[in-house]
């Protein structure tokens, strides 16, 4: 009976991996409507350790521009991630821990207005 209580200590260990990885959360703004002069503030929770490690950057797509984030990482189980996106178009938001994407990353979103 060992054996059993090894395997289901191994399944045990595997699903608290997986929800390891979905533990970072933030708003899903893909359906919003964003003006081409807003600032979008994101608030990301998560552990402090998956947050340190957190990386977040923005991509205009149309412009293929690489648009400027700001982290304020003051609050370590909740970071502001600012974004100013300037022009119109389509963007996408990436979430990168440890070079993978977390849950609902990569985010598209819309900003209405000329690109």
């Amino acid at each position: 009976s060992s054996g059993i209580n090894a395997e289901y200590g191994l399944l045990t260990i595997a699903s608290s991996e997986e929800t390891k990885e979905a533990s970072i959360r933030f708003p899903d703004i893909g359906n919003a409507t964003i003006g081409s002069n807003q600032i979008i503030q994101l608030p990301i929770q998560g552990s402090e350790e998956e947050l340190k490690n957190l990386t977040i950057s923005c991509i205009h797509i149309d412009l293929d521009r690489v648009v400027p984030v700001s982290v304020d990482r003051s609050n370590p189980v909740q970071l502001l991630a600012t974004v100013n996106p300037g022009n119109g178009g389509n963007y996408t938001l990436s979430f990168l821990l440890e070079d993978k994407h977390v849950y609902q990353s990569p985010m598209k979103f819309l900003v209405e207005g000329e690109i």
